[in-house]
């Protein structure tokens, strides 16, 4: 069987082998509805079954895999409906982080801002895609913790990796992605709130979002509550 999980290298097996699930999912290489065998992973990876157990519940508890009864354990499917409520959920968390940051940010926040958006570009440059969704999570992570915010990164960080590995994953990042984070940083440099609130949604929302996702008006109508639809087409001509 071919290898689809690649080397370990970091701290524990257990960490080892969660980072190497997420980089297989964003590779292309696991798929929505796949199964996870934990013999099959531990030949693979050469490590025991014990560690593979471990990392298999961490992801299910993160919602990246789900356990069916009698079945056994799976990529989480994707259904329009939950990609629009994951994502309207992570506007709404990323929404509020930038309005406290507008509020607070010094020019150490921004530094280490600016400092992802570089990341990002040097991923590009490199056109490695898994080092640009890497370091797209740690912008938007930076953004959230600087928020000060207990609750609020406790709501993200059990969102933020699924968000990233299971939807941006199989998805070509946007050819403007340097651009859209830049511009998330531009707007809190205004030190307005709303201003910089309002512009974090719309960049994950609206026609951009429903052409990232192929999710046409129609699909969109007819598989997600009317309400909910609302929130995506609201930002739809803007």
């Amino acid at each position: 069987m071919a290898n689809r999980f690649g080397s370990l290298e970091r701290s524990t097996l257990r960490e080892q082998i969660v980072e190497s699930i997420h980089d297989a999912i964003w590779r292309g290489a696991l798929k929505p509805g796949d199964r996870l065998l934990e013999a099959d992973l531990a030949e693979q990876l050469q490590v025991s079954r014990a560690p593979v157990r471990e990392a298999i519940a961490e992801l299910v508890a993160e919602g990246l895999l789900i356990k069916k009864d009698r079945q056994g354990t799976f990529v989480r499917s994707l259904s329009t409906k939950y990609i629009v409520e994951l994502y309207t959920y992570r506007a709404c968390i990323e929404e509020m982080a930038a309005r406290l940051v507008a509020r607070s940010a010094n020019a150490e926040s921004f530094a280490r801002l600016e400092e992802c958006v570089s990341r990002i570009q040097e991923a590009i440059n490199a056109q490695d895609q898994i080092a640009v969704l890497r370091a797209d999570f740690a912008f938007h992570r930076a953004m959230v913790e600087l928020a000060d915010h207990g609750e609020l990164m406790r709501a993200w960080s059990n969102l933020g990796m699924l968000a990233v590995a299971l939807l941006a994953g199989p998805i070509p990042s946007p050819p403007n992605l340097v651009e859209l984070h830049q511009g998330i940083v531009d707007a809190l440099r205004t030190l307005d709130p709303i201003r910089a609130g309002w512009f974090v949604r719309h960049t994950f929302l609206g026609e951009r979002f429903l052409k990232g996702y192929g999710i046409s008006e129609a699909t969109l109508a007819s598989e997600v509550p009317s309400a909910l639809a609302a929130e995506i087409t609201l930002f739809k001509d803007m």
